[in-house]
C-alpha cells in the first residue's frame, strides 16, 4: 500500500523497520514502563524470536506498516500504520510507541505529526485514528500536540493489569 517512506524529524529520521532493529527492538520491548499501556497481544517478555517474527511479518506483509524511529543510528521506536479497508479505505490506524529514555523531549509527537501530515496530503487518507487507555496521559499529550482531537470517550471499554478504564479516540482529518 504505501511507498517507501523516509521522513526527516529533528532528532532522527523515518525509516522502515529493518533486520538490524533487533536488538534496540527486543531491549527496549522489554521495558514494563513501555509495554503498560500497549495493546495485550505486545508479548512480555519480548523475546528474540519474538523480535524476529515480528520483523519477518512487518517485511513481508504489506497490509500494515511499521516505521523505525531512529535516533543517532538506533532505533528509538515504531510508529504502526493500519490502513482501512472497503468503506473505509480513506481511514488510517495509527499506534506507536517510544524508548523511555527518549520520553518527554517531543519526538514521538513530532514523529506522529510528520507521519500524519504526509499520510493526509500525499497519500490521500482523509482521517487517522487511535485509541487511548484514559490513564495514559502522556499519549494523549502526543496526539495533542500532533494535530489529533478527542472524538469520543468510551465509558469502561478496556481493561489492563486487572483495572477497567475507558478508552479515549482521537482523530486527525485531513482540511
Amino acid at each position: 500500500m504505501f511507498t517507501e517512506l523516509t521522513l526527516p524529524i529533528s532528532r532522527g529520521r523515518l525509516r522502515r523497520a529493518c533486520d538490524e532493529d533487533l536488538h534496540d527492538l527486543v531491549r527496549h520491548a522489554n521495558n514494563p514502563k513501555l509495554i503498560h499501556w500497549l495493546v495485550d497481544a505486545f508479548p512480555h517478555p519480548y523475546t528474540e524470536a519474538h523480535g524476529r517474527a515480528f520483523l519477518k511479518r512487518v517485511a513481508e506483509d504489506r497490509s500494515e506498516e511499521v516505521f523505525a524511529i531512529e535516533i543517532a543510528g538506533k532505533l528509538a521506536g515504531e510508529i504502526g500504520l493500519r490502513p482501512g479497508q472497503h468503506e473505509r479505505r480513506f481511514v488510517c490506524g495509527i499506534g506507536y510507541w517510544l524508548a523511555e529514555e527518549f520520553w518527554g523531549h517531543g519526538i514521538m509527537s513530532e514523529a506522529v505529526r510528520v507521519t500524519t501530515d504526509h499520510l493526509l496530503s500525499d497519500l490521500g487518507f482523509v482521517r487517522i485514528e487511535t485509541d487511548v487507555y484514559e490513564p495514559n496521559v502522556g499519549s494523549q499529550r502526543v496526539l495533542l500536540k500532533a494535530g489529533f482531537q478527542l472524538e469520543s470517550r468510551r465509558r469502561k471499554a478496556v481493561v489492563k493489569h486487572g483495572t477497567i478504564y475507558d478508552c479515549l479516540h482521537f482523530a486527525k482529518l485531513r482540511d
